[in-house]
């Protein structure tokens, strides 16, 4: 399974701080997203990689990042996803 690192605070509606503890995250991809994919996204976040959302809270626990943790476990679904567009990371 392809991986990603967050390198740069995502856009979203979270608050920044939030946001930034995103950096230095690794978490495992579903797919990869283009422009013109049919899947729905805020414009800020098309052409990007797809993460599982339990995925996703299991890597903020694991690099520490609590208060994003905290802030993700209230918001989301066990079987929401999330996307981070392409130039906010690097392929592992």
């Amino acid at each position: 399974m392809k991986k990603i690192i967050v390198t740069t605070a995502p856009p979203g509606f979270a608050p920044e701080n939030i946001r930034e503890q995103w950096v230095g995250v690794e978490l495992p991809v579903e797919d990869e997203l283009g422009n013109g994919s049919g899947f729905r996204t805020g414009a800020e976040n098309s052409d990007g990689y797809r993460v599982n959302s339990f995925d996703a809270l299991k890597a903020l626990k694991a690099a520490e990042k609590n208060e994003a943790f905290e802030f993700w476990e209230l918001r989301l679904s066990p079987k929401a996803m999330l996307v981070f567009k392409k130039e906010f990371c690097d392929e592992l």
